[in-house]
């Protein structure tokens, strides 16, 4: 049986070499439109550069259907709260993109909870939520990526980029929709990967680079939960009530959140994972209500009255919620086409 400390020794060496081979000149010629490539970024994020690798080096070790490609991570020297998945101009490589102002929001928002929550533990392990925020940006990117959703964009519409500022009232009304089908997917897969990651915290509690920070996953899937929310409000916008605004232009944080909830509970009975549902529910939205708090005080957001108000009105899916999830099923073969894992 191979040891801990040797897993650990050769784990490192496979990251070393993964950081070795990302092509900041590729990231540089296609964040130059977005605000440049932020260079000297690893004091300032300095767990940035391993946490892609990290998490592609956990796709190796799933059933892939051809070999997986290369994908470069970098930060773009921008404020404003975007992330992007791009397919380069070179075969099987891609992009992902993070703007320096998502980044720095993440850490305001974890010391927002800090404030807020009587949970001493947000106190004790800082970099929790951060590393939490990351995954869930990166892993919705690596969706695009792996899923094959550039690929397909690429092949139907010469489209070879998705980013959430691709949701525009300008687009073809049928591509938007298209995009918008996508980025619910990219949020289904990507929370379920963040799902088998806790559950393997909570489980194994020895897994290389995972800091043992959560071993309760009622604790850390409602963490995931509240850290989404507060995602796509920075997303959204910050100045606009969500149940209204954007319908059938871009899915609204209620919406987003409202799916993510329902796909929750069908991640965690197909993962096994011994959880109380009505439990895990109420956690999560007593954590989301910490975030509308900051929000209102960081942004002067609206309040979202239906968490205190009426939870089971918040957790209905709407119309548009359900076109999404029949569009998803129609479109299912043709991006089978193009996924690096086979979806079923």
């Amino acid at each position: 049986m191979v040891s801990i400390e040797k897993e650990v020794h050769e784990f490192d060496i496979r990251i070393d070499k993964a950081i070795s081979n990302i092509n900041y000149e590729l990231l540089a010629k296609h964040a130059k439109n977005y605000g440049g490539l932020l260079s000297n970024f690893r004091d300032e994020f300095p767990n940035f550069e391993e946490q892609g690798p990290i998490l592609i080096e956990g796709y190796k070790n799933l059933n892939y259907i051809k070999k997986l490609p290369e994908v470069h991570f970098g930060i773009v020297d921008s404020l404003d709260f975007n992330a992007r998945a791009i397919k380069s101009e070179i075969d099987n490589q891609y992009i992902i993109l993070l703007n320096k102002g998502l980044l720095k929001e993440f850490d305001s928002i974890n010391l927002g909870i800090q404030n807020i929550s009587k949970d001493k533990f947000y106190i004790q392990k800082p970099l929790w939520l951060t590393i939490l925020f990351q995954n869930l940006v990166f892993e919705h990117e690596l969706s695009h990526v792996l899923y094959g959703h550039l690929d397909w964009l690429k092949e139907i519409r010469s489209l070879n980029l998705l980013s959430e500022d691709n949701k525009s009232e300008n687009l073809n009304p049928k591509l938007n929709y298209m995009i918008q089908t996508l980025e619910m997917i990219a949020d289904n897969f990507s929370q379920a990967r963040i799902y088998g990651w806790l559950n393997n915290i909570a489980t194994n509690q020895l897994i290389p680079h995972i800091p043992n920070y959560r071993y309760q996953i009622l604790e850390s899937l409602s963490d995931s939960m509240m850290c989404f929310y507060a995602l796509n409000k920075l997303y959204f916008n910050l100045n606009l009530e969500t149940e209204t605004k954007g319908k059938n232009t871009h899915l609204t944080p209620r919406e987003r959140i409202v799916i993510s909830f329902h796909h929750i509970l069908t991640g965690t009975k197909k993962l096994e994972i011994d959880i109380d549902k009505d439990k895990l529910i109420e956690k999560s939205i007593d954590k989301i209500k910490m975030i509308v708090l900051f929000f209102r005080d960081e942004f002067g957001t609206p309040m979202n009255a239906d968490f205190w108000d009426s939870k089971n009105r918040y957790l209905k899916l709407n119309e548009y919620c359900l076109s999404l999830l029949n569009n998803w099923k129609a479109i299912k073969p043709e991006l089978n086409k193009y996924t690096y894992f086979k979806m079923n």
